[in-house]
């Protein structure tokens, strides 16, 4: 899931920016997050971009459609849940919370 998290900020986010990782424990969840510097994503594509082969740009970025998707899957299936929302500044940034026994 991070890795996939981590590529996709990779290949959005403009040459020379940074992408910021980030975590934390609260209450028995365990919080990661990946940030980049890139051209975020829109309100109405936030949960549409965790649909199989959803893709808001299809000329200039490689892949399938199915990252994201899969990601968000893995992380329901050991009681997470994994969500996108705007950075603070600009950007994207991805949230993966598990519970911490699945995080280990």
């Amino acid at each position: 899931m991070l890795e996939h998290l981590i590529e996709n900020a990779v290949k959005y986010a403009p040459p020379g920016t940074h992408i910021r990782i980030d975590w934390r424990m609260a209450e028995g969840m365990i919080r990661i997050g990946v940030q980049d510097e890139g051209p975020g994503i829109p309100p109405e594509w936030r949960e549409r971009i965790f649909e199989p082969y959803a893709r808001r740009d299809t000329h200039t970025a490689r892949g399938s459609g199915i990252g994201l998707y899969a990601a968000k899957r893995l992380c329901e299936s050991m009681g997470g849940h994994l969500w996108c929302e705007p950075a603070p500044a600009h950007g994207a940034r991805f949230v993966i919370a598990l519970p911490a026994a699945a995080a280990v």
